[in-house]
């Protein structure tokens, strides 16, 4: 390191600044994508949990006679 001068270590460190503000710049943008991605994730399971709820309900027997009930009246 003591056969560096000065000005080559201020390049150096320049150079690393910059890409350390290149990797921070570069992991908030990552997070930021990651929110949106559980976000997706949250309302799509729960779409599923809605769906699977529903299929059921279609398929009992209870509900089919209820509709059938409501619409003999």
């Amino acid at each position: 390191m003591a056969d560096k001068s000065l000005h080559e270590l201020e390049i150096e460190f320049t150079q690393w600044k910059t890409q350390q503000t290149h990797i921070v710049q570069r992991v908030d943008q990552l997070h930021n994508d990651m929110s949106e991605v559980k976000k997706a994730v949250f309302q799509a399971k729960w779409m599923l949990v809605g769906a699977l709820v529903v299929m059921g309900l279609m398929n009992s027997d209870t509900f089919v006679d209820f509709l059938v009930g409501l619409g003999a009246r």
